[in-house]
């Protein structure tokens, strides 16, 4: 039987056309799919504290990072499926974390408490709180998350081996905002 090549990953910087100083390896990612799964089922166990609805989950965080990707390549959702999105989550975590403590007042993308000014800090706390306890669940997990993740594709490759998915490691660094 032929050896299967492995399929490097693509780093989101190279599609936004911006340096790429950072090599992402699709051994520390994880399926965006299988992160939000994994994310529901701590939230439902009770590992998580609760958002009460003052802040997104991580797994919504990649999302909309994936949505930018396809947005800046001039694609929409449908057409997602043309790639394997992973998601670093450590640099996710830290991205929401640097845009928790420092905020732009202009711009809802970057400003953790934009529509959110009843709440302040406390809503930031809460976060950065959950955040903080999401990654350390996550570091216990995540070696086994990224095999099921590259199990995942490796399937999914399988069934429709016609085009082969390129790997896009979100979130995109982007030097400004």
């Amino acid at each position: 039987m032929p050896r299967k090549e492995v399929r490097q990953p693509v780093n989101s910087f190279e599609f936004a056309q911006l340096p790429n100083n950072i090599e992402q390896e699709s051994s520390s990612t994880i399926s965006l799919s299988l992160l939000k799964s994994f994310e529901e089922r701590l939230c439902r166990r009770g590992s998580l504290p609760e958002s009460l609805g003052l802040f997104n989950p991580v797994w919504f965080l990649a999302e909309t990072e994936r949505n930018i990707f396809l947005w800046r390549k001039g694609f929409s959702l449908v057409h997602a499926d043309r790639y394997s999105f992973r998601v670093d989550t450590n640099k996710l975590v830290s991205k929401r974390l640097d845009q928790i403590r420092l905020p732009d007042d202009k711009n809802p993308f970057l400003n953790p408490l934009w529509s959110q000014g009843f709440c302040g800090e406390e809503c930031s706390r809460r976060e950065q709180d959950y955040l903080l306890t999401y990654l350390e669940l996550l570091r216990v997990t995540s070696v086994h998350l990224s095999a099921l993740s590259d199990v995942q594709d490796s399937l999914l490759e399988s069934i429709s081996p016609s085009e082969p998915r390129p790997i896009v490691v979100l979130p995109a660094f982007f030097t400004q905002h």
